[in-house]
């Protein structure tokens, strides 16, 4: 298991370092080299085309640079392929004309055209489309608009940290795209913007979308037909229309959507959440395999909706009904407030309606006091989990009322609860059908059906189904009976083993919707919030431990300081907890309510700003601070600061943070007269000795209770960094001595560092405290004394052969270095193994002339061209050979554990003769190609090649051979004489030093 954890690391290491390698950017076109002009005002668009064309045509990877500054660019197109990977690095603003005319009928601003390995970073672009939203809103004759940034047929694309601004139409698209990452974007329009989307995407595959900020006039994130594999997270949107899927069915022939994941994104103020939107019309599309879920609705008008009756048009729609297929929608813990009463609406069609929707834990509250309802059409799902409801937001409702502390609905409203929760979904029709079909809904499996106020067709076609089910349902009332009875026995059962609440558990797994039906219904709200578990943590503990920021700001609004203080056992209280787990967002809302809780400390004195710089926590440590700047100076029993911890663990940044806070805080000591610079030495980290020395190098003078400076601690601990980068400061006092009269030197002599005592005297150092030419006290001459005797002593006993002990330990650390040497062998083996395998595996991909890209005659597509010649079957041989016995090595060494040496020796001893093979094979492989490189025409040149690298390889391989069998001979001679000397009459003989090292250890360097 060491060596797996060892090796697979290394592995990954080394293939990162390969792949950073070969896409290392070597040439850098700067546009204003080509003579763009960075004010804004010169049209710039022909030089940023001969940047591109530049670097798109190098044969080494390559970046267009548009540096700071403003650049005006018209309609532009960036074609590919290139011929490498090119990186376009935006570090400026570039803006379009303002002129909405100029774009003409082109539908796009900045277009980049079946690009590959490409990645777009950095900068701002703004299209500066307010005329345009003008001319819209005026009614007047307007172009149609064009997309910002475009990607057409692109493939194996990065997008990061772009922000587009002020769009016509569209910020960002990918039509026919593949393999592409959109990572920290910012796309940004008024709300009020008319057909502003964010970011589209259709007939693309495998595209991530996640940490983006959208806000804008419309869809978030519109996704459109032909898309696949789609991952949408942690997107802020907000204001828009959300995330949609659609508009679909625009045309019958139309390709579908499946596989999109929307996960772990907050929509604040959106006019729709997640949304699914089809034409009324005849469709052979399809949407499936979809999920929803771990969303954050914050007063969203329609936080889920499914629309297939879309036509506002009412042209060639009013009277058709979508033949867009829906299946496979789940919808799982989604949370917030909704700003319209029906916080969902399922609205399928009646010719094809949705099928396998699946809902779980949605809780959505209405903002304006009365339940929140749903309305479903023609829908069939599945409801898994405890609860399927919307929450109403308000204490007194049709929900029923809780009253028990512990979570558990009192005798008097249970059934009755359910049946009005039910009422407030509204996905069956009348009161009759509420009764008649609830044991279904309670079950795993429901159906939705149309909502009207009489008794229609449809509704009786429900009512006779559910009358054929009878004796189906007589089982599942006696479920339902068995379950009520199992809710009264729940109040007198225990509530685990950490004597947790049911408010302790659902605010430990976040789930908002049961904090509030816990909170909202009980009567002793403060003797429920104060309650604390064996452990004695309350229930606002565990929600900022785990870092759930809407359970901590409900909770908040129901206690006051003294209950929000409230510590465990630990000595923690939630502030310092969250703080801890560096959880910024519980952290705010605990400010924000009682801004007094920055204050509070442990038992210990530790205030939740020291708890965070322990940890590193910088976000934690900057908004600590910003509240009260003073919190960095409280020190703890022992005087320790929050920089002297910080300085302790090496977090160099919030190091940086507290030193500009307060610059004098560097001179704060401890108890032990420790500063944090003293604190820091002890460490590995230079970078927070730079930080602490920066404002004022007489800090390295400071010394502590016992006189010992930084350097003192730095050499007693043995750090050689840490001494050489103080030793590099100027104004250091190299001989300072301790009160115990020694110096950096004599601490470094002491403990036998010799590595220590070089730095020390290159730097000037004094060889004692006797050559600075100060007397020693009596105290420390008589230390002086015991000293020399002591090593005196040890040096007679380390020239006595007689010492058996002493042998032994030599030749026990001999024998660690040989079993190092194999270790270091055998970790040297995987390595090569691991890139023989890397580069053989890759040899195949790449072999010259490529592939057929379309089928021809006597060719298969994908088929090498050179597939027909006798050495690329050389190749294609050796190359296989070297791949498999390279990856068996790989799978050898990351399974087998060898403890005994003698096994250990044996194992490298074969995984050395398979890695000759190796190497022997990709050599061939390599050989071969060169014959088809070179052509017949330079066939000369393969040949020397072969000769040349024949002649090595078998020399070398022969080289070793000769090593392997001398070191056998040896081996030999040496079990010969110890059988003889075990043979001797004189049993008490031991083997002295020379005779070990005589032996068979004395080898710096063996072949097995």
């Amino acid at each position: 298991m060491t060596k797996l954890a060892i090796t697979l690391p290394l592995i990954f290491t080394l293939l990162i370092i390969f792949i950073d390698v070969s896409t290392g950017s070597s040439n850098i076109f700067n546009v204003v080299s080509f003579g763009a002009k960075p004010d804004g005002v010169t049209d710039s668009t022909a030089a940023f085309l001969k940047a591109w064309q530049g670097a798109c045509s190098s044969a080494a990877s390559a970046t267009v640079l548009v540096p700071t500054g403003t650049f005006l660019v018209k309609v532009i197109t960036f074609g590919g392929p290139c011929k490498s990977r090119l990186k376009f690095q935006v570090t400026g603003t570039v803006v379009a004309p303002t002129d909405y005319w100029a774009f003409g009928n082109s539908g796009y601003w900045i277009l980049f055209n079946k690009v590959s390995k490409f990645s777009l970073v950095g900068g701002t672009f703004d299209a500066r489309a307010s005329g345009f939203w003008s001319c819209r809103k005026s009614g007047q004759n307007c172009p149609p608009g064009v997309r910002s940034i475009s990607f057409n047929s692109a493939n194996d694309v990065i997008i990061s940290g772009v922000k587009s601004m002020n769009s016509q139409v569209s910020h960002m698209t990918l039509n026919g795209c593949t393999n592409v990452v959109v990572r920290n974007i910012k796309l940004v329009a008024p709300g009020d913007s008319p057909n502003t989307d964010g970011f589209g995407i259709q007939f693309s595959t495998g595209v991530t979308f996640t940490g983006n900020t959208v806000q804008t006039g419309d869809d978030c994130v519109a996704i459109g037909p032909g898309t696949r594999n789609f991952v949408i997270s942690k997107l802020a949107c907000g204001p828009g229309h959300g995330v949609s899927i659609g508009s679909l069915a625009k045309v019958f022939n139309e390709a579908g959507v499946e596989n999109v994941t929307v996960s772990s994104s907050v929509f604040t103020g959106t006019q729709n959440g997640v949304r699914i939107k089809s034409w009324a019309r005849p469709s052979n599309g399809f949407v499936r395999n979809v999920f929803f879920q771990n969303l954050i609705m914050k007063n969203v008008q329609n936080p889920i909706i499914i629309d297939q009756n879309y036509c506002p048009s009412k042209q060639g729609c009013p009277t058709e009904h979508s033949g867009v297929k829906i299946s496979q929608v789940t919808y799982k813990n989604i949370q917030g407030t909704s700003a319209t009463q029906q916080a969902m609406k399922l609205e399928c069609s009646k010719t094809s309606p949705c099928t396998r929707i699946t809902l779980q834990d949605i809780k959505l509250t209405y903002n304006k006091g009365t339940p929140a309802t749903s309305f479903c059409s023609n829908a069939l799902g599945t409801n898994l989990g405890p609860r399927f409801f919307l929450l109403p937001n308000t204490r007194e409702t049709k929900m029923g009322s809780f009253g028990s502390c512990n979570g558990e609905p009192p005798s008097s409203s249970r059934g009755k609860s359910m049946e009005e929760q039910q009422q407030s979904l509204r996905c069956i029709g009348t009161e009759n059908q509420v009764r008649k079909v609830r044991a279904l809904e309670k079950q795993v499996s429901f159906q939705f059906v149309n909502v009207e106020n009489h008794v229609t067709e449809r509704q009786r076609n429900i009512h006779g189904f559910v009358e054929k089910q009878k004796s189906f349902r007589v089982v599942l009332e006696r479920q339902l009976s068995f379950m009520n009875g199992g809710s009264e026995r729940k109040k007198n059962e225990l509530p685990g083993k950490r004597g947790d609440s049911s408010l302790h558990i659902a605010a430990r797994t976040g789930n908002l919707g049961n904090v509030i039906e816990l909170i909202r219904g009980c009567n002793g709200i403060e003797e429920l919030l104060s309650k604390q578990n064996l452990e004695g943590e309350t229930s606002l503990y565990t929600a900022a431990e785990n870092g759930h920021w809407l359970v901590v700001e409900e909770m908040l609004k129901h206690m006051d300081l003294d209950t929000a203080s409230i510590a465990a056992r630990n000595g923690f209280d939630p502030f310092h907890i969250a703080a801890k787990q560096g959880h910024l967002e519980a952290l705010k809302q605990l400010l924000d309510t009682f801004p007094n809780l920055a204050m509070t400390t442990d038992s210990s004195c530790t205030t939740a700003l020291h708890t965070a710089a322990t940890q590193g926590h910088i976000d934690v440590v900057n908004l600590l601070l910003k509240t009260d700047s003073h919190l960095a100076k409280i020190a703890k029993n022992n005087g320790k600061t929050a920089l002297h911890s910080a300085a302790r663990m090496g977090h160099v940044e919030v190091v940086k943070s507290l030193i500009g806070n307060d610059a004098k805080i560097g001179f704060r000591t401890d108890k032990k007269g420790q500063t944090a610079l003293h604190m820091a030495v002890k460490g590995q980290n230079k970078g927070v000795v730079h930080e602490l020395v920066k404002p004022d190098p007489a800090v390295l003078s400071v010394e502590d209770n016992k006189g010992n400076t930084p350097l003192h601690i730095a050499s007693k601990k043995g750090r050689a960094k840490i001494v050489r980068c103080l030793v590099s400061f100027d104004g250091i006092n190299l001989n300072a001595m301790n009160k115990a009269g020694d110096t950096a030197l004599d601490i470094a002599e002491k403990i036998g560092n010799s590595e220590l005592v070089s730095i020390l005297k290159e730097a000037g150092a004094a060889t004692t405290a006797k050559d600075l030419g100060k007397p020693q006290n009596p105290a420390k001459q008589l230390k002086q004394t015991v000293s020399d005797i002591r090593h005196e002593v040890q040096s007679q006993l380390q020239q006595s052969r007689q010492t058996g002990a002493r042998v032994q330990r030599i030749a026990k650390r001999l024998k660690k270095l040989h079993i190092n040497g194999l270790n270091n062998a055998i970790n040297s083996a995987t390595v090569v193994a691991v890139l023989i395998a890397t580069v053989a595996f890759a040899a195949i991909f790449t072999i010259p002339g490529q592939y057929e890209e379309e089928r021809t005659i006597g060719m298969l597509l994908g088929e090498a061209r050179i597939a027909n010649k006798a050495p690329f079957l050389v190749f294609f041989i050796f190359d296989s050979l070297a791949l498999f016995i390279s990856l068996a090595v790989v799978v050898v060494q990351t399974s087998v554990v060898v403890i005994e040496q003698k096994a250990k020796k044996k194992l490298v001893f074969v995984i050395n003769k398979l890695m000759w093979l190796a190497c022997l094979f990709i050599s061939v492989a390599f050989v071969s190609l060169s014959f088809i490189v070179v052509g017949k025409e330079d066939i000369l040149l393969a040949i020397c090649e072969t000769v040349i690298g024949g002649t090595i390889m078998l020399t070398t391989i022969g080289a070793m051979c000769y090593c392997v069998i001398m070191h056998r001979i040896e081996e030999t001679k040496l079990k010969s004489m110890r059988k003889e000397r075990s043979k001797s009459i004189s049993s008490s003989h031991m083997p002295s030093e020379s005779e070990i090292l005589k032996g068979e250890f004395n080898k710096r360097m063996y072949a097995l």
